[in-house]
């Protein structure tokens, strides 16, 4: 409620600037993030930011000129890093997903009952014919804004799957996450063509 009133107060006033004076939104936006760079809330005012400019312009698609946009890649390891481990059945499979999850080097709240889960998952989803398969994964964790992710790819049965394990903060630590609808974790892996 808050955040829209303030939005809407801003939108008003930028509206009455812009008529009498051109706005350098370039320069604007700069100098905006200069301000609010060191702040906790750093995505929430880059947020706010965008939605004023976004209203007051009417743009449809995306302004690179005047918005903020996060189009940076994540960093890899140096090496390229990825590291692969094979496991014959289930419980094997759980111990390699335990250690690619703690290969992350984040505090894991339960990574043997995490790794237990992501298996059972690949599990169901591509079914090995011989009961052997391979985890391929990047020991350098995604994050993108307040997200965490585990990638990779999952290969059984002669099929291979991209997978993107998504990771959340408990107070205990790191999780593997599973949203409340639907009761299935939030990570994709696509079906196999």
């Amino acid at each position: 409620m808050l955040y829209s009133r303030r939005l809407d107060e801003l939108v008003v006033r930028l509206g009455r600037l812009s008529h009498t004076h051109e706005i350098p939104w370039t320069a604007i936006r700069r100098r905006y993030h200069a301000a609010i760079a060191d702040r906790p809330d750093e995505e929430v005012a880059a947020t706010f930011y965008n939605s004023a400019i976004r209203r007051l312009q009417g743009t449809v698609g995306v302004d690179e000129s005047s918005e903020f946009l996060d189009l940076e890649s994540p960093p890899l390891p140096a090496d390229g890093g990825v590291r692969t481990e094979s496991a014959d059945g289930l419980g094997a499979l759980a111990a390699v997903a335990s250690r690619a999850l703690e290969s992350l080097g984040w505090p894991l709240a339960s990574p043997n009952v995490d790794g237990h889960k992501v298996a059972e998952r690949l599990t169901s989803m591509v079914r090995a014919a011989d009961g052997g398969s391979r985890l391929e994964w990047f020991p350098a964790g995604f994050v993108r804004r307040q997200r965490a992710f585990l990638v990779g790819r999952y290969a059984a049965g002669g099929i291979r799957v991209p997978i993107v394990i998504g990771l959340g903060q408990s107070p205990e630590g790191v999780r593997v996450t599973a949203p409340s609808s639907g009761g299935t974790m939030s990570w994709s892996i696509p079906a196999p063509r």
